[in-house]
This record gives C-alpha cells, structure tokens and sequence, in this order.
C-alpha cells in the first residue's frame, strides 16, 4: 500500500490543506494519507494554536474524507520533533507499506538542513509540490521522487491567521467546522489593535 505522509503545523488546517489531500488521492499517487500535526518542530517558531486544538482542527477538517487518517504520534512525543524520528516510527507501525513524504518545494530545498536528511530519504520516497510556481530541478531529485508541478496551495495559514485576527472575513478558505471552531475557541483573534500572529 503507498501510504502519503502529510505533516505540518495545521495551524489552522485550511482549504489548501484540504486541497492538497484531494489532489493526491484523485491523482491516485497513493492509496492512503496519513495527515499529521507537527509536534514542537526545532526548525520553525512555536504554533500558535495549541497541540490538541491543531489536532482537532486536522480531525474536523478531514472528517468523512475516504482514504484518510489522522496520527497524532509527533504530539505525543517528548522533546523535538525530527522528521526521521516520525518516519522511523511509521514504518514500523506499516511494515509493508510504501511511505511517501510530501513536501512543499521550499521544504524540499531546505531538506540538507534538516536532521539526517539522507535516513529520511531512505525511510520515504519525497513527493514535492510545486510553491509560487516553483517546481524543483530534476537533476536534484533521488530515483522515484513525484513533482507535483501545476498544483499551487490556494492558501496560507500565516495569511488566514492574519485575516482572522483582524476580524475579516475568511470565506472558504476554511472547512466550514474548523472556521466554527476556531470562532468557538476564540482562535488567533487577536483583536485590532494587538500584535497578530
């Protein structure tokens, strides 16, 4: 089975995300994606969200959707959350499966700085999605990899946090349940005259 792993803070989990997860299964580059919230990442600054409000966040905006899962194991995870570590956890949990880590573009050329970048490759094969119309050269590639060149994100979670905080309107670029939780929670708004996230 091709298993797509799908990491990221979530924060919020938004339409581009949505659209993403839909893209690859209609594409069928893989039988299942795994989506999982990011744990503390020590290459990024913190979430502003909490974990388990992400976490819920991720399992409305997903909810119904065939072929996909949620694994919140990074959340679960003391101290830093390495890519590798996640990987390795995974292919014991799907002995059999094909792992895919789907990475943006900007991921994919920052992959050397990340922590035993070359374990991570050979624990999944990468499946980059192009950003801002950039798709990655060839020749960089290993064997196998998968461009997605022609699928541009619809949204950004630091833009929608922003409108958000503003008290603008967001239209669809949220799942309509996560836009109701995060006015339920009173999520990122944090109000006009604040610094916003």
């Amino acid at each position: 089975m091709r298993l797509a792993i799908y990491g990221g803070a979530f924060d919020p989990f938004h339409g581009g995300h949505l659209a993403v997860i839909r893209e690859l299964l209609s594409r069928d580059l893989c039988d299942r994606v795994l989506v999982v919230p990011a744990g503390r990442s020590p290459l990024k600054p913190p979430a502003h969200a909490s974990a388990d409000d992400r976490l819920a966040m991720v399992r409305l905006g997903t909810a119904g959707l065939a072929g996909v899962e949620v694994w919140e194991g990074e959340l679960d995870r003391a101290g830093p959350s390495w890519t590798v570590d996640t990987l390795e956890a995974l292919c014991g949990l799907h002995p059999h499966d094909q792992l895919w880590l789907v990475l943006g573009e900007d991921a994919w050329r920052g992959l050397d700085g990340w922590h035993r970048p070359a374990r991570v490759l050979e624990l999944a094969r990468p499946l980059v999605l192009a950003r801002d119309g950039r798709a990655p050269d060839a020749a960089t590639l290993p064997p196998g990899a998968v461009v997605l060149p022609d699928f541009a994100v619809p949204a950004a979670s630091r833009e929608i946090r922003e409108l958000l905080c503003r008290g603008q309107e967001v239209g669809n670029l949220l799942p309509p349940a996560v836009a109701a939780f995060i006015r339920e929670r009173r999520l990122y708004g944090c109000g006009k005259d604040a610094t916003c996230p």
